[in-house]
């Protein structure tokens, strides 16, 4: 992500006509009249230089080439093909979208696009009803017309109250709401052509540097994330400085689509997410169920009052009603409302008729509730459903991750560590000791009551490994001490980000934590990111680059510790050979990290390992040892994980081999075919030969033709097909076939063994 200057230019508070020194990357200082931009800067340059630069980076920051340069700055120029240039690029593009949509639908209400612009852009609109495909083709003629055009982007600082009059005028009923969310009295608004927004920028000089864009499709998405609020209508889509890059994007993009892991996920059996069977009515018999679930920053008693309920009772007369479950939790997410707040009511399909009776009820309370939100909504039946962002693994899916697993603990055992396995819940209290329950409880699942108790879905595994080390006294003989766990943890994701196995709402984190000393630190780094590196190039993988975390403005611990955690970090980085780049004071609060990434076959960046000091949970905690003076020390804690997610690891893994995995990993290695009916007992024969030699096969019994077979096989990306026939059954054997079509010819039973526990052999990678 770019970092951006904020919509303040520095502008000189008097209009003084002293010069201005400016610093470039060579080190050579130019003079320009006070007030000079960026594009003056190009032009004392070069007239050729200020034709093709798009974007500055001044003082560190990113900004608008026309924005004025303060005296002694340092200062780079971008042109359109760099990573600063396609950022603004595609930022821009952005806004010629929305100027495009604008035209086009008379009313269009324009919400928010991305914070970033490193990949695809969007925009949300309310144009009341869906974008069809032949409206994104009329969008993208409207919007080559503006670029064409050449139609420049225009900036003005204005105060907010009359940025909130510009917004009025135009009828955009959104703005409102997300100038009330800025904190500064004045703000930026760009225009491009008729088109005006809030932006801060930066911008292309004009639209005329957008060289090739394709719109990608529509989806639907709700305002602020939040599935209550309105539907809007999400156009995203991509810009480049050349059309050969957009090919190639568009290339990438079409075989992104064949490897969609949800897609081959299904078509191989390997897992479901929140998929839907069979529904089934309440009776007429059963007591009606209240659940009441939100969020609130105020007391709702009143809400739920006697009177309420009465009024809900006597709806459903002679019946009974009760409550089965009651969660309102006190943050709310980024809303402006004081409490917001479903009662959702379970009862038999002949209680239709009663919602608008209900519905009644619901508007008389929200009239005398002004500051919230109550919606009432009625249920009739209960579905086979696991839930939204919870993931079951199928069989195939089970060996898949079953291999995972084994081989991640077989290499942690080899590496000094000690497995552990930990509660899926605890009480609140461990939560509030390690800080979660102040700083991620909006990422946490609403508590539940035991025995007088609260207690909550974990979402970090930390605390667990914490009381590991504490379960008895350490010495400085003990460390380094390697906890890890492939510790299952819940967390809260809003509806509208969920993404098959990339982003859930519970799954598997291959989670350790170090504690050690001082002196252990470099070493045990060192071991960590070697893991990391051995760990995905056995998987296939061989391109990574990472990012160095550093000291934040808020931050707990000794300046002095930091600076040895951040050299450390940044030393092992180094000895590794990896490339790198520092998010000067992007570290969190507790400690600075690095996070290793991975590129996929299609050259996408993966983010799945972290390393990362903690100078906040060994004093929280009072974590100790006893050094060789017999005193006690604080230890050193490192969060770490290697390939992170496993769900979401998997999902990397479908999409990287297209479903078919090398023969190691496959979740079925070898399929034995018969021809005829009469070689299923030999068939069957070869097929437990080669479980008894921890190979994964299948022999199937159906009766179909062996072409068929062949296909259905190669269609569910089987390594390797023994095909059993008349000959095979005589010679005690059977004919290989490789998935790729190959055709290796008869071996017998022992040869078949030693060649698919050659080609099975987990990759040896030191």
């Amino acid at each position: 992500m770019v970092e951006v200057a904020g919509s303040s230019p520095a502008v000189p508070t008097k209009k003084i006509m002293n010069n201005i020194k400016i610093k470039l990357p060579d080190g050579a200082v130019r003079e320009l009249p006070a007030g000079s931009s960026a594009m003056d800067l190009a032009k004392a340059i070069s007239p050729r230089l200020a034709d093709v630069i798009v974007v500055s980076r001044v003082n560190g920051l990113v900004q608008d080439v026309r924005d004025p340069l303060p005296d002694g700055s340092s200062v780079e120029l971008f042109k359109a093909d760099s990573p600063e240039g396609i950022d603004t690029l595609r930022h821009s593009c952005e806004h010629v979208l929305a100027t495009a949509v604008c035209r086009l639908f008379p009313g269009a209400q324009v919400t928010m696009g991305p914070k970033s612009h490193d990949g695809e852009f969007y925009y949300d609109f309310d144009v009341g009803r869906a974008f069809t495909p032949d409206d994104l083709l009329a969008i993208e003629k409207e919007m080559a017309k503006i670029i064409e055009a050449k139609v420049p982007f225009e900036k003005r600082l204005v105060s907010k109250e009359e940025a909130l009059h510009v917004f009025e005028g135009l009828k955009q009923r959104y703005k409102p709401e997300i100038l009330a969310w800025i904190p500064d009295d004045q703000v930026s608004i760009y225009q491009n052509a008729d088109f005006v927004d809030l932006c801060r920028g930066p911008h292309l000089p004009h639209a005329g540097f957008i060289k090739a864009f394709r719109l990608l499709g529509v989806s639907g998405s709700y305002w602020r994330a939040d599935a209550n609020r309105e539907m809007l209508q999400r156009i995203n889509g991509i810009a480049f400085a050349s059309k050969a890059d957009l090919d190639a994007y568009l290339y990438r993009i079409e075989e992104a689509k064949k490897r969609d892991h949800r897609k081959l996920g299904t078509h191989l059996d390997l897992f479901s997410v929140s998929d839907r069977y069979d529904s089934h009515e309440y009776s007429p018999d059963q007591a009606v169920e209240l659940l009441v679930t939100g969020t609130t920053r105020e007391n709702v008693a009143a809400l739920l009052d006697d009177d309420f309920m009465s009024q809900v009772a006597a709806v459903f007369a002679p019946r009974e009603v009760r409550i089965s479950g009651y969660s309102l939790s006190p943050h709310v997410r980024g809303e402006t409302l004081a409490w917001d707040v479903e009662v959702r009511l379970f009862s038999s399909p002949i209680d239709k008729d009663k919602k608008q009776t209900l519905k009644n009820l619901e508007d008389s309370v929200n009239k005398r509730h002004p500051t919230g939100r109550l919606r009432v909504v009625v249920e009739t039946k209960y579905v086979e459903e696991v839930g939204p962002g919870l993931v079951t693994w199928l069989p195939k899916g089970g060996r898949l991750r079953t291999t995972i697993e084994d081989l991640s603990r077989k290499l942690h055992y080899q590496g000094g560590y000690e497995m552990v396995f930990s509660p899926h819940i605890a009480k609140s209290d461990l939560w509030k000791v390690s800080g979660h329950w102040r700083f991620y409880r909006d990422s946490m699942f609403s508590p539940m009551a035991i025995d007088g108790q609260e207690y909550v879905m974990k979402p970090m595994n930390c605390p667990f490994h914490i009381l590991a080390y504490k379960n008895r006294p350490r010495s400085y003989r003990d460390l380094p001490i390697r906890i890890a766990e492939l510790g299952t943890v819940y967390r809260y994701e809003l509806a509208g980000v969920m993404h098959g196995l990339m982003r859930v709402r519970g799954f598997t984190q291959d989670d350790a934590h170090l504690f050690c000393r001082w002196d252990q630190v470099d070493h045990e780094i060192d071991n960590v990111i070697g893991f990391i590196l051995r760990m995905f190039k056995t998987f296939g993988f061989s391109k990574f680059e990472v990012n160095l975390s550093t000291r934040p403005a808020e931050f707990v611990g000794e300046v002095s510790e930091w600076d040895k955690a951040e050299a450390a970090l940044l030393a092992a980085v180094k000895r590794h050979d990896l490339p790198y780049a520092v998010d000067a004071g992007g570290g969190a609060f507790y400690g600075p990290k690095i996070d290793i990434k991975l590129r996929d076959c299609l050259d996408r960046s993966w983010q799945c390992s972290t390393v990362q000091l903690d100078f906040n949970n060994p004093e929280r905690f009072n974590l100790q040892f006893t050094n060789s003076e017999g005193k006690p020390e604080r230890a050193v804690m490192i969060h770490r994980a290697l390939l992170g997610s496993l769900e979401r690891f998997v999902g990397i893994l479908i999409e990287e081999y297209a479903g078919a995995f090398p023969m190691w990993l496959s979740p079925e290695q070898v399929r034995v075919l018969s021809i005829a009916d009469r070689h299923q007992e030999h068939a069957q024969k070869i097929a437990a030969a080669l479980r008894a030699q921890d190979l994964r096969v299948q022999a199937p019994t159906n009766s179909e033709k062996l072409g068929a077979k062949i296909r259905e096989a190669q269609m569910d990306k089987i390594p390797v097909m023994l095909v059993v026939g008349d000959q095979e059954v005589e010679k005690g054997g059977a004919s290989v076939r490789l998935r790729s079509g190959e055709d290796l010819g008869f071996m017998n039973e022992a040869q078949l063994i030693e060649y698919c526990k050659t080609a099975s052999q987990i990759p040896v990678v030191n």
